[in-house]
């Protein structure tokens, strides 16, 4: 497939998966909504590591912005280069990192970097207590 083609099978399913979890939240129902998380995962994992870094990138803002409901986000986040606990974000963030940063924030994060999937209740990036579906990709070695 050529990458416009993959690029709007992609953006089709985000919409979808954006749908699901949206109702998945209303309901909450927490380990379906981490199975979908996690298929999503899946995904960008793989246009990731297709060398597609810019669509996952364009495909994950455009979910923040559009697709997804009032209270989610799709974080995209790596190790910062030599550290195992730095984190660089590289997608856009709906909410502003805290000027201090707190050492307990971006729980998810951490576990699906650390190779775990699942669900927590934690606070994220931003300090603010989540229900966070988490994946790690590890053929990029996102999350």
């Amino acid at each position: 497939l050529d990458s416009a083609t993959t690029t709007a099978s992609f953006l089709s399913a985000v919409q979808s998966s954006g749908t699901i979890l949206d109702t998945l939240f209303l309901q909450s129902n927490q380990l379906t909504m981490a199975h979908t998380a996690g298929t999503l995962a899946t995904m960008l994992d793989y246009l990731w590591a297709s060398g597609l870094n810019g669509t996952v990138v364009d495909a994950v803002n455009y979910m923040n912005g559009f697709a997804m409901g009032e209270g989610w986000e799709i974080v995209l986040a790596r190790f910062a280069p030599n550290s195992t606990t730095q984190m660089e974000y590289l997608a856009t963030l709906k909410y502003p990192k805290p000027a201090v940063p707190n050492p307990l924030a971006g729980i998810p994060m951490r576990r699906a970097l650390n190779g775990i999937s699942g669900y927590v209740l934690g606070p994220d990036y931003a300090s603010i207590p989540v229900i966070a579906g988490h994946s790690p990709l590890p053929q990029s070695k996102l999350g």
